[in-house]
């Protein structure tokens, strides 16, 4: 397509571009305040203040004893206030038991420690009908092998089709909601928890999942517990011991007993009977994922739970609790998906919302990445090797678009939440150019910036930005422009400008976003960005990015070739090339811009293998440079070995060794043709010689 067909369709605003939402904060405020000099436990242990054991310490006493933390990591007004489920940090403690100080573990209490010794006797479905209740003491021995220190205490039992809810309406553990308006003895609380927790396993039983081991004979316990103290709404604690080679558990889940004084972002209430019924979906899917990996990433654990809240049917879609953690998800956007901080294992609920909400509708791909987690290194591996399934360019790919979703507010509830996916947080806005830009808070790896461009000067002016890192890393950078509900998208690496024509002209906004896109770094990285108005041509040679015409392949031991395909350049020729080797392989060189849309690569060493890569640009005063093509992989030719030698010749084998000062590498894998043992005999015992070749590939 030629630069005036391309300009005509920016003018003419074609649907090419997707249509999303308004302008992020359109019609409304943003937050403004940010953490000054935040501290927490997490940042001064990346700093080195503390160490690992230190910092278990201080996160179970922010659980367990919150009035013993020291004060400078006590902040009401940050997101890790906010009252949640309890599972993924005492995992967290769990998981790391061995280098908890003591002064931690008696803070813990007995029945959430790990134990070889833990004793739960499991009630089979068949000794109790629905709808029985119980007393403790007609229980006893029956359930928690009859030792009270490894459950919480209870007074009575309730029993539906496949579980035991535990409950007491005095004591330190009784219900603070426990009336009775059907006056069946029962409490509703108590029967509702058994609805809901019955309504979610037929929900996950349905859709494939596992069910918590143990579960298909015997009941699962549930108990109502006092978990003011903790700050928590309730909790899945594995009752088995955890290793390296045991990564799966049974488990019994806790309910707090009050869930009233839980609100939505814009100020309503939360009634008790939803919060529960939230949660009890919540703390179910934690009981299923114990039968995948126990001790799988916390952020996956939890993100994933919190997005099944949303999913169990309409009454559970109209709570929309998580709608909190997705506005700290976009108001914190330079934090990891995969940080850990643990109120942010919440926030990145944002994340499967997006898988289900532009890669798989049904949401079937959260379990297929669940049933991944087995056997795979982290949630981040798993993420990977299942979105390769479903887009060429697998979780980059995704990555990249979910960036774009946030900032677009692009999510079925946004426009019934506009206060809070509209909200995601600007690093930097520039009006004035040319512009150089520095981030205050610098995006950790699997994070981004947000840098919003507007479009003051004359009009006929288009926008050119690229940045540069301070940072190695898999950096990569997405400039949008909107005009009015139309969308348009340039993708761009480290150094290379992205462009939007007729910026001054016909755009509202640009913004800038740029990721390290890095898994496991969770420090902050640096870089600039330089942003200027241009006037002219402002498109690079088509193809862009650049294509091979002739793929490299080698043309002997030493040397490779290629070409490229022929640039269109109508306002800016000659069209110039560039080449480049990406693995750094051995005698590989990189070419210089020239016009020559052939290049040779010699000097290189045989049987090896190399990447290239080629891009062009036009020849305006200020360049505009291409992309990349893709990468073209190739191995040169080996040399042709020796003579073999001959030896230990016997009636039946005779052995071949060839002279390894062919100057072929180590790793070159030589055989016969065909590839047996070399045989003399027959009838007329003749000698049956079989030639050599070498494989070019490395032995391995």
């Amino acid at each position: 397509m030629s630069k005036e067909s391309k300009r005509l369709l920016t003018v003419l605003f074609l649907a090419v571009f997707l249509a999303g939402s308004a302008v992020a904060g359109e019609n409304y405020t943003r937050r403004s305040v940010r953490r000054a000099n935040s501290v927490t436990i997490e940042t001064d242990l990346a700093a080195g203040n503390i160490t690992k054991s230190e910092a278990l310490l201080l996160k179970t006493k922010a659980l367990f004893a919150p009035a013993e933390l020291p004060e400078k990591y006590r902040d009401p007004d940050s997101p890790d206030a906010r009252k949640r489920d309890a599972t993924g940090r005492l995992l967290e403690i769990i998981k790391n038991w061995s280098e908890l100080p003591e002064e931690g573990r008696l803070l813990v209490p007995q029945h959430m420690r790990p134990a070889r010794d833990r004793k739960t006797t499991l009630l089979p479905k068949s000794a109790l009908p629905a709808g029985t209740r119980l007393s403790a003491a007609a229980m006893a021995a029956k359930v928690d092998g009859g030792d009270s220190s490894w459950a919480p205490s209870y007074q009575y039992v309730y029993a539906t089709d496949n579980f035991l809810i535990h409950y007491s309406t005095s004591g330190p553990n009784a219900l603070a909601q426990a009336y009775d308006n059907n006056t069946n003895g029962i409490p509703d609380m108590v029967e509702n928890a058994g609805v809901f927790f019955e309504t979610a396993r037929t929900w996950f039983v349905n859709r494939g999942y596992r069910q918590p081991p143990d579960t298909t004979q015997y009941f699962y316990n549930v108990y109502f517990e006092d978990l003011s103290a903790y700050g928590a709404w309730g909790y899945a604690m594995p009752t088995d011991y955890l290793s390296s080679t045991n990564r799966t558990s049974a488990s019994f889940i806790s309910l707090t007993t009050d869930f009233s004084g839980s609100d939505l972002p814009d100020g309503s209430p939360i009634s008790p009977v939803n919060q529960m019924r939230s949660t009890s979906s919540h703390e179910y899917f934690h009981a299923c994922q114990f039968a995948y990996d126990v001790l799988e990433d916390d952020w996956w654990l939890e993100s994933t739970a919190v997005w099944v809240q949303d999913q169990i049917g309409p009454e559970w879609d109209a709570v929309d609790d998580y709608v909190w953690w997705v506005w700290n998800f976009l108001f914190f956007p330079e934090m990891a998906l995969d940080s850990t901080e643990s109120w942010h294992w919440y926030a990145s609920v944002l994340w499967p919302i997006y898988l289900q909400s532009h890669i798989d509708p049904d949401g079937s791909i959260i379990r297929e990445i669940w049933e991944e987690c087995i056997g795979t290194p982290n949630a981040i591996a798993a993420n990977r090797a299942v979105l390769s399934g479903y887009l060429a360019g697998g979780f980059d790919e995704a990555f990249r678009d979910f960036l774009v979703a946030n900032y677009k507010a692009d999510y079925p509830e946004a426009a019934e939440w506009p206060g809070v996916y509209n909200d995601i947080w600007i690093e930097g806005t520039v009006y004035t150019y040319p512009q150089t830009f520095s981030p205050t808070y610098r995006p950790e790896g699997l994070a981004a910036n947000y840098i919003q461009l507007l479009p003051t000067g004359p009009n006929g002016y288009n926008l050119s930005a690229y940045f540069t890192p301070f940072n190695s890393g898999n950096w990569f950078a997405i400039l949008l422009g909107r005009a009015g509900a139309t969308w348009t998208r340039g993708d761009t690496a480290a150094s290379v400008p992205a462009v939007v024509s007729g910026f001054t002209t016909m755009y509202d906004e640009a913004v800038f976003i740029v990721s390290p896109n890095i898994a496991g770094q969770w420090f902050s990285h640096n870089y600039a960005l330089y942003a200027s108005l241009i006037y002219g041509d402002a498109y690079p040679p088509e193809p862009n990015p650049m294509t091979f015409e002739t793929a490299p392949q080698a043309t002997g031991a030493t040397s490779t070739t290629m070409t490229a395909t022929e640039g269109f350049e109508s306002e800016n020729p000659p069209v110039a090339y560039q080449f480049e080797e990406v693995l750094g392989a051995p005698g590989a060189s990189d070419s210089d811009w020239g016009s020559s849309r052939q290049y040779t690569d010699s000097g290189l060493q045989a049987n090896t293998r190399y990447a290239y890569r080629v891009r062009s640009r036009d020849s305006a005063d200020t360049p505009n440079v291409g992309l990349w093509s893709d990468i073209s992989y190739i191995y040169t030719l080996c040399y042709t070995p020796g003579a073999p030698s001959l030896y230990n010749p016997s009636p039946s084998k005779l052995y071949i060794s060839l002279d390894g000062s062919d100057g072929n590498p180590e790793t070159t894998l030589a055989s016969t043709t065909p590839r047996t043992s070399l045989f003399i005999g027959g009838a007329d015992r003749a000698a049956l010689l079989y030639p050599i070749n070498s494989r070019p590939f490395p032995f391995r």
